[in-house]
């Protein structure tokens, strides 16, 4: 996800019924590759995210990062 060139989801989408996980995914991969243009991952309400889910914003990168798709981050998330 180039975010230099594109926007993130919105947060109001919803990924496995929860609202910003799918904006927060989409900000972790550009992190990952360097192209987060002027988003900020780990904002305050990435936090709020995190704080629901019981993760850190480094733990979701982890995720990720060693996923294919957003469904595999939300098997990974069930997990923890």
């Amino acid at each position: 996800v180039d975010l230099t060139k594109n926007f993130p989801r919105s947060p109001y989408e919803k990924v496995d019924g929860y609202m910003m996980l799918g904006r927060t995914i989409d900000k972790a991969h550009a992190t990952l590759q360097g192209l987060l243009g002027e988003y900020m991952y780990d904002c305050p309400l990435d936090k709020r995210l995190f704080g629901f889910l019981g993760i850190s914003a480094p733990q979701l990168l982890e995720l990720v990062e060693n996923s294919e798709n957003d469904e595999d981050v939300v098997d990974s998330l069930k997990t923890i």
